[in-house]
């Protein structure tokens, strides 16, 4: 018996002497923080510093193309649609027939004029003779101031009905022509609504033609660059849709005032579009170089994370990974501008960016 009591006393003092060791050495470990990061796997990442360089200063802007000028085809006149030239997404010159309406009704109003006109100027022409030889008359004293005044009047009349005939002329000569219908520009025609057999009434809106041979880029310049710009300027335009193209365009109208709530000027830049690439609605981005000179700092692409708004980096300090926040400029070759967020000679992270999280214990290793 005194025996097992022995043994039960030795199995109690070294449970109790584990306890206290594991106790003791927690103090020397630390808290469960420090424990977990002790814990975690150390990863070897590559790095590069942040660098610096003299940049001309570049304004880089999006914004939307629009036509350099538009047309909307109407009807003068009333009347049936009996042929249509053009289609939508036609190219099509100036003075090109678009629509015919039918003309017998006007070529009927043609030929009453044309009566009219006869009968007018057989009776002009009668009155005259007998107001000239009235006149002669009434000069030498034989006719009298009441036979005179008649055949003036007469003569009057017939004259303005004369040229009310011709007028008629004129009218019914101008509604045959408006019967033809004809393109008012170059361009392409990019809306069309009206139908064979449709009855037109004057003004009513038919087709749209758009002049695409050259394209608007609409951007806003804030207040603080107005003064880097100059009409004429050349601009460098870029696309998503053609990703290996740079087109050439021109400043050519800017805003004399602000937009009352965005207090940003309204800037047209004007882009030769020889092959009709360009559309309008499509959206585009622009820089200008503004001539000014400026250090700026700049990192890897490959280190570069996150979204439009939303970039961020790993700074590497003291063995430990930082995840920053950055305001990104432009993006040059394998290089992207930093507006704010990092330091001169800081260290980005420029591998395994993917596996890292923020406060990860690294290991700086130099590039292979």
């Amino acid at each position: 018996m005194k025996i097992k009591k022995k043994v039960i006393v030795l199995i109690m003092i070294g449970i109790m002497g584990v306890y206290g060791y594991s106790q003791k050495d927690s103090l020397f470990v630390g808290n469960a923080e420090n424990e977990e990061r002790i814990s975690q796997k150390v990863m070897n990442i590559q790095g590069e510093k942040v660098k610096e360089r003299k940049m001309e200063e570049i304004i880089h802007l999006t914004g939307s193309l629009e036509e350099n000028e538009k047309a909307f085809v109407s009807s003068k006149i009333s009347g049936k649609v009996h042929v249509i030239k053009g289609k939508e997404g036609d190219l099509v010159k100036k003075g090109q027939l678009l629509l015919g309406l039918e003309s017998q009704d006007y070529q009927n109003k043609m030929e009453l004029a044309k009566a009219t006109l006869e009968k007018a100027k057989a009776n002009f022409d009668s009155s005259k003779i007998n107001y000239e030889r009235v006149k002669a008359l009434y000069d030498e004293g034989v006719a009298s101031k009441s036979e005179y005044d008649k055949v003036n009047t007469l003569y009057l009349v017939a004259k303005a009905d004369l040229s009310s005939a011709e007028a008629s002329i004129s009218i019914a000569k101008e509604a045959i022509d408006n019967t033809s219908i004809f393109s008012p520009m170059n361009g392409f025609i990019t809306k069309k609504d009206v139908s064979i057999g449709q009855v037109l009434s004057p003004g009513m809106q038919l087709m749209e033609i758009r002049d695409l041979s050259s394209i608007y880029m609409i951007i806003d310049i804030k207040q603080s660059n107005l003064s880097k710009i100059k009409l004429n300027q050349e601009v460098k335009i870029t696309l998503d849709t053609y990703k290996d193209k740079a087109f050439k365009g021109y400043i050519k109208e800017i805003a004399p005032l602000a937009n009352e709530s965005s207090r940003t000027f309204k800037t047209k830049i004007l882009i030769k579009n020889k092959d009709f690439l360009l559309k309008p609605g499509m959206f585009a981005s622009c820089n200008i170089q503004t001539g000014i000179q400026k250090n700026i700092l700049y990192i890897p692409v490959t280190s570069l994370l996150g979204k439009e708004g939303a970039y961020y980096t790993y700074v590497i300090d003291e063995n430990v990974v930082k995840r920053v926040p950055v305001k990104i400029g432009e993006i040059i070759n394998d290089t992207v501008a930093i507006e704010s967020g990092l330091e001169k000679d800081e260290v980005v992270a420029v591998t395994n960016l993917n596996q890292l999280k923020d406060k990860d214990p690294v290991k700086l290793v130099a590039k292979k």
